[in-house]
């Protein structure tokens, strides 16, 4: 540790994330740290560093290294291992998406606004993070658009939802099915794989997608949500503001996947305005 910098404000940002994550009582906590109530809040109080044998035994609880923390390289996914992954039921029933829809926006969340909002977004809504884990987990599209909402009327901007769904590729870039896109010749075989496997198998089947046309540098996609499951779940869940501007986002990154610019995307025909589908311009700023 000689010679090391410590800064000690964001290894105790480091700290506060641990037990939040961690789901431990404070008390149970504090003995790990081997601190008192009072020694905890005078050094919070005051700002001065953790003891070096509090960070130490901290490590030894939860298999961390100082250098982890020192570097901000700690895998708190890997402190989600034990816990509980209930979900409760109004996420769990009629369960048409995956959870890595929910694990995007999330992640935009916290790169955004801090991993504190993230909490506060879960907490909120009565998830646990643990439940979120398996990112091929069957959920309720419900939770998905209840945090868009809830960033509609707090926010008042639709470009945080649009950014949500942009993000997905960040989230999604490691999963088996790249290695079939990475095959593609065309943005309109790209658009065709996505739409008729990527989606309904790994994302969601709320809504079904087809490429209505496709060009070289655009294409035409045609969407309409699954009657059965709008009848469960609602028109204002399955074809909402919150669903149209995260699915816009997403569409928009797909070029990513291929190491392609994001496209530019329009909607030129609405559900909501015709009851049968909707229908998004996409145009790509380079051949592909």
């Amino acid at each position: 540790m000689r010679d090391l910098k410590i800064d000690h404000i964001k290894i105790w940002d480091q700290v506060d994330r641990i037990y939040h994550t961690s789901k431990m009582d404070f008390s149970d906590f504090l003995d790990v740290l081997e601190l008192t109530s009072l020694a905890f809040a005078d050094l919070r109080r005051k700002s001065l560093p953790i003891p070096l044998n509090s960070l130490a035994s901290l490590c030894k609880y939860f298999d961390l290294t100082m250098n982890s923390f020192i570097e901000g390289d700690i895998d708190y996914k890997k402190l989600l291992s034990n816990q509980s992954d209930f979900l409760r039921e109004k996420y769990s029933e009629n369960a048409f998406s995956k959870c890595r829809t929910v694990n995007y926006l999330l992640h935009f969340i916290e790169k955004r606004f801090g991993w504190r909002k993230r909490d506060h977004v879960l907490k909120y809504f009565q998830v646990d993070e643990g439940a979120l884990a398996d990112l091929d987990r069957p959920i309720n599209l419900k939770l998905s658009i209840d945090i868009g909402n809830y960033f509609l009327k707090y926010f008042n901007n639709p470009e945080i939802l649009f950014g949500m769904g942009q993000t997905s590729f960040f989230t999604n870039k490691s999963a088996s099915f790249v290695e079939e896109l990475n095959n593609t010749k065309s943005y309109g075989q790209l658009f065709d794989i996505m739409c008729k496997d990527v989606i309904p198998n790994r994302i969601e089947k709320n809504y079904k997608w087809e490429v209505q046309s496709a060009e070289s540098q655009s294409l035409l996609l045609k969407g309409y949500p699954d009657k059965d499951i709008v009848g469960l779940l609602g028109e204002d869940y399955v074809c909402g503001t919150s669903a149209t501007l995260v699915r816009k986002g997403f569409f928009s990154a797909i070029p990513l996947y291929v190491g392609k610019h994001r496209a530019e995307i329009n909607r030129i025909e609405s559900y909501r305005d015709n009851k049968s589908f909707d229908v998004f311009q996409l145009n790509f700023s380079e051949a592909f």
